[in-house]
């Protein structure tokens, strides 16, 4: 039978009850109910190695003292909110990286961070959201983990904090992969500098971008070229303008859910085609194998899914189109080459 410490019964400073109140907002689409839990807490962008361990950890501590599974996260970086001029473009999505978490076995609480939150004392946090809201008997942190106004909270903090409100806090050491220790914004410099099978290695995963296939100019069906055209979240790290080999995930309008896809390689190009129009920042796919049931014009609305395997080349301003047409031949032998050489 397990016994628990009797948890602190939260007592609010007089100057914290607009965060209170404040946090009742924030929470207000969750139902929490009285179960107690073991939480994770973190931004988790990626949900690299690192992350997982800190994760699976939860899970872990969770199953073996018999609490509900949760992590507790932040819908938008607050580097948006502290230093909007500065915000942090990320490497995966708000549903792609709450879809990870989920897939992992463990439930997602995340709520917006805003200036009421930004202002929150370390120990009101503690007292209103560890206790009173999430119902912690067991908290899971990295090495670096800050929390409260100005960052003022620490790890060591947490776990005084938590002998005092009566949950245990487990630290999670850096996780290292050839001596170097992963983390989000490693991967994002990697992405950023286009070394994209580094960032796979030390990830666990590849760089990935989606969304729905939209209408372009249709420059390339002139040359014998279709491509297919996403829009890019602009929150999201990009990597530099060029070309890359590309594994695609083709899905049918409301077969999201399904699970159903076409798996095809694909030649993909983000970039601003300054051989053509110097117009803002696109991703083009040119899928090198096609559904034969569906032809391009069939496509539109679909979801199109990009992993971007390795940088082929860089952007290029050609002096015609037949140049142009010329490199994107040796392209796609580049590409297919590279893809063909991947686990099925």
């Amino acid at each position: 039978m397990l016994s628990w410490k009797p948890l602190r019964v939260p007592i609010l400073k007089s100057t914290s009850m607009n965060n209170f109140f404040a946090l009742n907002s924030l929470f207000s689409e969750h139902n929490f109910g009285s179960e107690p839990s073991a939480v994770a807490l973190g931004f988790f962008d990626g949900v690299h190695r690192g992350h997982a361990a800190l994760l699976y950890k939860t899970k872990e501590l969770a199953y073996s003292l018999g609490l509900r599974p949760v992590v507790f996260t932040f819908r938008e970086h607050p580097s948006w909110i502290l230093t909007p001029d500065k915000g942090v473009k990320l490497l995966c999505s708000l549903d792609e990286r709450l879809n990870i978490i989920k897939n992992m076995g463990l439930e997602p609480v995340a709520v917006p961070f805003n200036s009421e939150f930004a202002s929150i004392d370390p120990t009101d946090f503690v007292s209103c959201v560890l206790v009173e809201r999430l119902k912690a008997a067991q908290v899971v942190v990295g090495y670096n983990y800050r929390f409260g106004c100005r960052a003022a909270g620490d790890v060591q903090m947490l776990q005084k904090l938590g002998s005092e409100f009566g949950f245990t806090t487990e630290i999670i050491a850096p996780f290292c992969l050839d001596n170097e220790i992963i983390s989000s914004s490693l991967l994002r410099r990697l992405v950023e500098d286009g070394q994209l099978q580094r960032a796979c290695h030390l990830w666990g995963r590849r760089y990935r971008v989606g969304g729905e296939i939209i209408h372009g100019r249709k420059v390339g069906r002139t040359l014998n070229i279709p491509t297919a055209n996403i829009e890019v979240d602009s929150m999201l790290v990009k990597p530099p303008r060029g070309v890359f080999a590309a594994v695609c995930y083709l899905t049918r309008p409301g077969n999201a859910e399904s699970g159903a896809f076409f798996r095809l390689p694909g030649l993909a190009y983000w970039g601003n085609r300054p051989t053509f129009d110097h117009g803002r920042d696109v991703l083009e796919v040119f899928l090198l194998t096609e559904p034969e049931q569906f032809g391009p014009d069939e496509l539109y609305g679909w979801h199109l899914e990009v992993e971007l395997i390795e940088m082929v080349r860089g952007q290029v301003h050609f002096p015609s189109a037949e140049a142009f047409v010329a490199q994107v031949a040796k392209d796609k032998l580049k590409v297919q080459t590279i893809v063909a050489g991947l686990p099925q």
